[in-house]
């Protein structure tokens, strides 16, 4: 049941609170943007924690941040469809470096652009854009072996992204900045992803009045795990190294 169906019906106290709430929150963010500087997502300015479990020293793996953009369908529009897909790495010059970012043709009528959040405008998707089914083998392809190596992917609340996708991937290979317990809240919540890479990174994302971007985004996310790798897969129990060991040794055993 939507507000506009039962705005009539409210009381006069409740409807000026909710007025009054919205004005706040309008506010709210409008000052925020006012704050927001570009992000410099061709570059990057984190060095990673000195360890041997960092991506230096495991060739058998590609880091890549994953962001998706989705639109809505469905009554409301609150069933999402991939929109945009956008997939980067760092390199070894320390830049980020975009490997993928194509707009995807939704699979069913849009009833919600969700332009303020995802960027994606009607006219954007009667441009160029590659189909769903298209769009979902080149990640799959990407995934299973980027300049030979099989992804790590990193991403914030990555099961959004691979249920728009309809992808299933091995847990072991994913790092979600919404699920690592250094950056939850208390009580187990996850934050916003602009909270934490303003908080650790030091840098603001997410502030242009045009949406999201999820190359801003899946840059972001690289960002953070590169910062922390190392106590992060230390959390883990280093399983990427135990993979490579075992491969090393199945090498050499032939």
């Amino acid at each position: 049941i939507t507000i506009t169906e039962n705005v009539y019906s409210m009381p006069l106290s409740v409807l000026l609170l909710m007025i009054s709430a919205y004005k706040f929150l309008e506010w709210r963010r409008t000052k925020l943007q006012k704050k927001t500087v570009d992000f410099p997502v061709p570059e990057i300015s984190v060095s990673p924690q000195s360890h041997p479990c960092c991506n230096d020293n495991l060739t058998s793996f590609a880091f890549v941040g994953l962001d998706c953009e989705m639109v809505g369908t469905g009554r409301g529009g609150f069933i999402s469809l991939l929109a945009r897909c956008s997939i980067v790495t760092l390199k070894d010059d320390g830049k980020i470096h975009v490997v993928y970012d194509k707009i995807v043709q939704p699979t069913k009528k849009v009833t919600d652009y969700r332009t303020k959040y995802s960027g994606i405008t009607k006219e954007l998707l009667q441009g160029k854009t590659v189909s769903f089914e298209k769009c979902q083998s080149e990640v799959n392809e990407i995934f299973a072996s980027y300049e030979g190596k099989q992804c790590v992917v990193v991403g914030h609340e990555l099961q959004n992204d691979f249920d728009v996708l309809k992808i299933r991937y091995p847990s072991y290979l994913v790092r979600d900045t919404a699920t690592y317990p250094r950056f939850m809240r208390t009580g187990r919540r996850s934050q916003k992803l602009r909270h934490l890479v303003y908080e650790h990174l030091g840098q603001r994302i997410q502030g242009s009045s045009d949406g999201h971007s999820s190359v801003e985004d899946a840059a972001a996310v690289l960002m953070l795990y590169r910062k922390f790798q190392a106590e992060w897969e230390k959390s883990l129990g280093y399983p990427l190294n135990k993979l490579e060991a075992r491969k090393l040794h199945r090498f050499r055993e032939t």
